[in-house]
C-alpha cells in the first residue's frame, strides 16, 4: 500500500508568491489605470510643445507614479484597517483578514516612500513639490474623517500624476497643463461620488464624511454628473491651449460618450452596477483619452 505524505508546510516559493498576490490587490495594482494614462498625456503635451523626452526619463516617471500610488494605497490601508473591518465591503481586505501583516505594511510604505523620492529626484523635481505630492496624496486617508470634500481629495491626488510628469520634463507649471490637472480632479470626483453611494448607511453610522452622506442621494448625483461635465469642459480647454487636432477631439467625444454611459449605470435606486461603473468604464476612459491624444501627436506631428 502507498502512503501519500500530505505537507502542512507550504514552500518557499508558494509562499512568496502568494505574498507578492496579496500586494497587488492591497496597492490594488490594476487600478493604476485611472492615474497612469492621463501621466503619459502630459508627456504627449509636453511633446507637443518640443520638449525632448528621453527613455530614462518616462522610465523614472513611470517608477515615481507607481511608487507614489502604492505608498498612497497602503497608507491608506493601513489608516483604514479599523473601519474596513467594520464594512461588509471591505472585510476581505488583506490588512483585515490578515494576509499581510500591519508591520509588513508599514515596511512595504517605507519601501515605496523611498522608492518615489529616488525616481522624483532623478527627475529633478523641486523638493517642495516632491513633499507637496507626497503630502496631499497620503493626506487623502484622513479627508473621509471631517471633510465631504474627500471625494474631491482623492481627485487632486491623482491630478499629481500629470502634474509630475509635466514637471520632470518642463521644470515649472504652467496654466495649460493646470487644465488637465483640473479635469482629473472633476473625473475622479465624480466617480468616486458614484462609489461613495454603495457606503452612505455606513458612512452615516460611523460619522465618515461623504458627499452621498450629507446631501443624500438624489443631489449627490447631481453634483457627479456636473462635476463630469466640468471635466470634459476643462479637456476641451486642454485641446484648445495646446492646439491639438481632430483626433484629439475624437477621443474627446469617445470620452464624454463614456460619462454618459457611466452615468446611465448608476440610478436614484439602483447601485447594483457601481462597479461597472467606477472599475471598467473609468479605466476604458482613461486609456482611450491617452490614444487618441497620442495619435493626434504622432499623426500630425511624423505622418502629415
Amino acid at each position: 500500500m502507498v502512503v501519500l505524505n500530505n505537507h502542512s508546510k507550504t514552500s518557499p516559493l508558494v509562499s512568496i508568491w502568494g505574498k507578492l498576490v496579496a500586494f497587488s490587490h492591497l496597492i490594488r495594482l490594476s487600478h493604476t489605470v485611472f492615474s497612469l494614462p492621463f501621466a503619459l498625456t502630459a508627456v504627449v503635451l509636453a511633446a507637443v510643445t518640443s520638449v525632448p523626452i528621453s527613455a530614462e526619463q518616462l522610465f523614472w516617471i513611470l517608477f515615481a507614479l507607481v511608487s507614489l500610488r502604492s505608498a498612497a494605497l497602503t497608507y491608506n490601508r493601513i489608516m483604514d484597517r479599523d473601519i474596513d473591518a467594520l464594512n461588509p465591503r471591505t472585510k476581505n481586505r488583506e490588512l483585515v483578514t490578515g494576509k499581510i501583516s500591519l508591520k509588513e505594511a508599514w515596511i512595504f510604505l517605507l519601501i515605496t516612500v523611498f522608492m518615489y523620492l529616488t525616481a522624483s529626484v532623478m527627475l529633478k523635481i523641486p523638493w517642495l513639490f516632491i513633499f507637496s505630492f507626497l503630502a496631499v496624496t497620503l493626506g487623502y486617508s484622513h479627508t473621509k474623517r471631517f471633510t465631504w470634500l474627500t471625494h474631491y481629495w482623492v481627485g487632486v491626488a491623482l491630478a499629481g500624476a500629470p502634474l509630475g510628469a509635466w514637471l520632470a520634463l518642463k521644470g515649472t507649471i504652467t496654466l495649460p497643463i493646470l487644465f488637465l490637472a483640473v479635469a482629473v480632479v472633476f473625473w475622479v470626483g465624480g466617480f468616486d461620488i458614484l462609489y461613495s453611494l454603495q457606503d452612505m448607511q455606513f458612512d452615516q453610522a460611523h460619522n465618515l464624511y461623504s458627499i452621498p452622506r450629507f446631501f443624500g442621494v438624489k443631489f449627490a448625483l447631481i453634483i457627479s454628473r456636473s462635476s463630469h461635465i466640468l471635466s470634459i469642459i476643462f479637456l476641451a480647454l486642454v485641446g484648445l491651449s495646446f492646439h491639438m487636432n481632430i483626433i484629439y477631439y475624437v477621443g474627446l467625444v469617445l470620452f464624454a460618450l463614456g460619462i454618459v454611459f457611466e452615468q446611465s449605470l448608476v440610478k436614484e435606486n439602483d447601485f447594483s452596477r457601481i462597479n461597472l461603473a467606477f472599475f471598467t468604464t473609468n479605466g476604458i476612459l482613461s486609456v482611450i483619452f491617452f490614444l487618441f491624444s497620442f495619435l493626434d501627436y504622432f499623426i500630425f506631428s511624423f505622418l502629415l
